[in-house]
């Protein structure tokens, strides 16, 4: 199948952001399929968000060495100045609209389906092109806050847009109930397929490498360690976390990610960025991963935490039904601090409860591979694309 991936960003060497993205397309392009990636760029908003400007055209190649082409068009953005971005907010669609579509007819080979990652603007344009040039067009749902994401917008343009759609994938359950409930989509196929970790990446380490990074990190061999992924914001909780484990005796906290709630104190053994290549190290170093947030659309953290074994300690809240289960996870109201300090000091406490629900993580994760994701979504555009191939027939 020859894909046509459109989407806001995209990652570079030196600019994770997106990388979820990278990754689908990676393991699209090693199971055989042709993919190329559009993922229009603004100059201003690049430099406004210390983002690597990437190449207009740039030939990237999976781990297996496989290639696939990324394509940069040039956009205008004033999204530094949101006088004027707001003014011009109809034209700056239709420039990004025709910088896309000018790439796509400049293709050495017509694409086989359209797939826009995230309806605003990806998922729109997806289902007009594929519309224009005849081409089925899918759009996958993976907004943490969809009704914040399309309110500047417009449900009525969101829709108007979208009606063309071949079919939509959700990473959650929550999110197809939402698509259903604000009818933003035709009717079409909508099929759940959550997130999904490369388990080349994520897997328990051995118990050696396991107490070396300790070791480096100054954690002792009786230390009960919570690790958190995330923006370090009010959303994800980052200070939530600290709250909860304040005062725990033994009990300390890695923090990974950047934001402006910074987690400080004699309890925090780590708090930073590390290379997503490398995060499978530390967050094996943990006893138990948390994470209190308000909203996801389906949490890849969780999914990486899970792959190497860790029990999880998160919201009990729609949005994780598809990838928490009772056997490998505690469930808090991501607000109440003296919940999330209970879980931990569950867990803390009962070291057998809490080896086996790290091995009930393992169980569930081995589900939510790449590999499986990747083939779920490239079934689920074929059994579409011959299903409106059947009923176009039937009624012509």
């Amino acid at each position: 199948m020859n894909i046509c991936v459109i989407t806001s960003h995209f990652p570079s060497e030196k600019d994770p952001t997106f990388a979820f993205v990278e990754a689908l397309v990676h393991e699209l392009v090693d199971q055989g399929n042709s993919c190329c990636v559009i993922a229009p760029q603004s100059r201003l908003s690049a430099m406004k968000n210390n983002r690597v400007i990437r190449k207009k055209e740039e030939q990237r190649r999976t781990k297996n060495g496989n290639e696939f082409m990324v394509y940069s068009p040039r956009v205008a953005s004033f999204s530094a100045i949101p006088v004027i971005s707001k003014l011009l907010r109809g034209k700056l669609q239709h420039w990004y609209y025709l910088a896309v579509k000018t790439v796509v007819a400049q293709l050495p080979m017509k694409p086989d389906v359209l797939y826009g990652h995230f309806a605003k603007p990806s998922g729109m344009l997806a289902s007009i092109l594929g519309h224009e040039l005849q081409i089925p067009s899918f759009v996958a749902f993976g907004e943490s806050n969809l009704s914040a994401s399309l309110k500047e917008v417009g449900f009525e343009k969101v829709r108007a847009d979208l009606r063309y759609l071949t079919g939509a994938i959700a990473v959650s359950s929550q999110l197809k109930k939402e698509v259903l409930r604000e009818k933003l989509v035709p009717d079409i196929p909508i099929n759940v397929i959550p997130n999904a970790i490369d388990r080349t990446l994520f897997h328990p380490v051995g118990k050696v490498a396991r107490q070396l990074r300790r070791n480096s990190l100054g954690i002792k061999e009786d230390d009960f360690v919570v690790a958190f992924v995330g923006y370090f914001t009010e959303r994800k909780g980052s200070m939530r976390v600290l709250q909860a484990i304040s005062g725990l005796d033994r009990v300390k906290g890695m923090f990974f990610g950047t934001g402006p709630m910074v987690p400080v104190g004699d309890q925090v053994a780590f708090c930073g960025v590390v290379s997503h290549d490398h995060l499978c190290e530390y967050l094996s170093c943990a006893d138990v991963f948390v994470l209190p947030t308000l909203a996801e659309g389906c949490c890849n953290a969780i999914i990486e935490a899970m792959a190497c074994g860790l029990p999880i300690i998160s919201s009990d809240c729609d949005f994780n039904m598809d990838i928490l289960f009772e056997d490998n996870a505690i469930k808090i109201n991501p607000t109440e601090i003296d919940e999330i300090r209970k879980a931990v000091l569950k867990l803390k406490q009962n070291p057998e409860l809490c080896k086996q629900m790290g091995m009930n993580s393992l169980r569930h994760a081995a589900n939510l591979s790449l590999s499986n994701r990747a083939s779920q979504i490239q079934s689920f555009m074929d059994s579409c694309i011959k299903e409106r191939s059947g009923t176009i027939s039937l009624e012509a």
